[in-house]
């Protein structure tokens, strides 16, 4: 009810979790039975990676969420590829790379996973990619690192492939460390592998004898980054570092810049070849009827609207504060892109498409109404428009998708230059929606020419008017019982088989005293077990005398 005198509700960087479930179907049906607007924006707490997939908020808005995480979906996978050649037995770097790999999987989420594969020419799996929950197994796997052999990484880094594209997370990683030189070849084809299958990698090089040109070439290729450590001290901070890295990552942080990918009111005015580029989106799909007004440089949607009910939505992939949109918010057309936006898609009394307003006027007779839709497009009255109006009942049953409203709908006609009104009755007290779609029989597509939408209160009868029930407890104790006809009465007439299978002839509920049947219930067993005890007893005196 509150949100009733309200046009817009925005949600910005909202995480689901402050959203109690109630309120959520609020703003649904706000929307959908109220024509309300309704706006989310981006953030680290919106979206998918929010908590709002498979919610009634992601129903009513026009994107998909995409990286949601699923309840039995982690987050993170990450494989450790380390070097245990026998330089890394020096200056006690192995200890160190154990003590790393072991805060690593500690501070991972339960669900996320974690694997290790240690190398030296051969490939050497001490922990299988498995959840981060079995932390004290895979501590003591990891303790039995030891060092010793060559320096080869293509074998170890083809296992942490092939464990990792079987894997459902939304993040996959691998961190190679190494302090020696490695072969190159085959690498590269490896790499290119890795990035089709979504999966990134980072490189850690340790000491002065450590592959560096050849490290960084890996971390480049496998879009992660290079760090180098000069004595492996700082080994547990870079992995530390690196997790948090590739955690973020379901949230797509770089520059974005927005293009124009359809011309719409909303956008008119604003200069987007002039702005700034956005330092973060959350990933989101367009549904089927959805459009996509604003999209990234690389074809990411960006703003996308839609309708939902009597509603619309939208839906911006970045934040709209100095998180990500901090350069934008300092460009000139921000404030004008979002008051236009807000316009476009807040519920407003007259129709927001083709210059529509809607009105209803009480007709001649009781109970009907005749509904009113001027169209005036600012260049002359539109004539030949084809379209109707529904009546919508907000307490009717709801369906799904579009069809979550049911009502009657009724043809609209032309009655003056610009004026089409339809005519109808017979509707119960209550609230009523109206909706009115006009369309243009001259132009291709199912998107109206003009619509609006409006609301009517019917009262209710006199008789039946809320305000006009009133109890009056003594008229009731005056009024006398109900006469039963003679015939009734006596069993007889077409009321008898009734009153018969029903009860009695001045009733359907009589008592019927229980107790009889209690009292026989107990004494009859009684006189049962007495009588046998007499002949038993009988019985054996006349043994003895025998």
């Amino acid at each position: 009810e509150a949100l009733r005198t309200h046009d817009l509700v925005i949600m910005s960087d909202v995480p689901a979790g402050r959203v109690p479930s109630a309120a959520r179907q609020a703003i649904a049906r706000y929307v959908e039975d109220y024509g309300g607007g309704f706006i989310m924006i981006g953030g680290e707490g919106s979206f998918g990676v929010g908590g709002w997939g498979g919610t009634t908020i992601e129903e009513i808005l026009p994107v998909r969420f995409e990286g949601e995480r699923q309840r039995d979906q982690p987050t993170l996978a990450l494989v450790l590829v380390i070097d245990k050649s026998g330089s890394m037995s020096s200056e006690d770097r192995l200890d160190l790379v154990k003590e790393a790999a072991r805060l690593t999987a500690a501070t991972l989420d339960p669900s996320d996973e974690i694997g290790v594969i240690a190398f030296d020419s051969y490939p050497y799996t001490l922990v299988r990619l498995q959840p981060a929950a079995n932390r004290v197994r895979i501590s003591g796997d990891i303790r039995r690192l030891s060092a010793g052999g060559g320096t080869n990484a293509l074998p170890a880094l083809r296992e942490a492939y092939l464990q990792l594209v079987g894997s459902r997370a939304l993040v996959k990683h691998v961190i190679l460390l190494s302090d020696g030189q490695s072969p190159e070849a085959g690498v590269a084809a490896l790499l290119s592998d890795m990035r089709d299958a979504d999966i990134t990698v980072s490189a850690v090089g340790v000491g002065a004898g450590a592959g560096k040109d050849f490290l960084a070439r890996v971390a480049e290729r496998g879009r992660g980054r290079y760090y180098f450590s000069q004595d492996g001290t700082d080994v547990p901070r870079i992995f530390s570092r690196e997790t948090r890295e590739v955690t973020r990552n379901a949230v797509n942080e770089r520059l974005f810049y927005p293009r124009v990918a359809k011309s719409v009111q909303a956008l008119r005015g604003i200069d987007f070849s002039r702005a700034p580029g956005l330092r973060g989106i959350i990933p989101v799909k367009p549904k089927p009827l959805a459009e996509v007004l604003l999209k990234t440089h690389d074809g990411e949607p960006l703003l996308v609207r839609g309708r939902r009910g009597l509603g619309r939505t939208a839906a911006f992939a970045s934040d709209a504060k100095p998180r990500w949109a901090a350069h934008w918010m300092r460009w000139a057309g921000f404030g004008k892109l979002w008051s236009q936006v807000a316009r476009d898609i807040m519920r407003q009394g007259a129709g927001t498409i083709g210059g529509a307003k809607i009105r209803a006027i009480p007709g001649a007779d009781e109970g009907s109404w005749n509904v009113v839709v001027d169209v005036d497009g600012g260049e002359g009255f539109n004539n030949r428009l084809r379209g109707e109006v529904e009546i919508v009942d907000p307490a009717a049953p709801r369906g799904e998708g579009d069809e979550a409203l049911r009502g009657e709908t009724v043809a609209l006609a032309l009655r003056a230059p610009g004026r089409y009104e339809a005519t109808i009755s017979g509707i119960a007290g209550g609230q009523r929606l109206l909706r009115a779609r006009l369309f243009d029989p001259e132009s291709a597509g199912d998107r109206p020419a003009a619509e609006a939408s409006g609301q009517v209160s019917v009262p209710y009868p006199a008789e039946i008017a809320p305000d006009n029930l009133v109890v009056d407890p003594a008229w009731l104790a005056e009024v006398p019982p109900p006469a039963i006809a003679p015939e009734a009465a006596a069993g007889q007439g077409p009321l008898a088989p009734i009153l018969a299978a029903e009860g009695e002839a001045r009733g359907r509920m009589h008592t019927k005293a229980l107790w009889p049947l209690v009292l026989w219930a107990l004494v009859v067993p009684i006189l049962l077990v007495d009588l046998l005890l007499r002949r038993v007893a009988f019985g054996r005196r006349r043994l003895r005398r025998t």
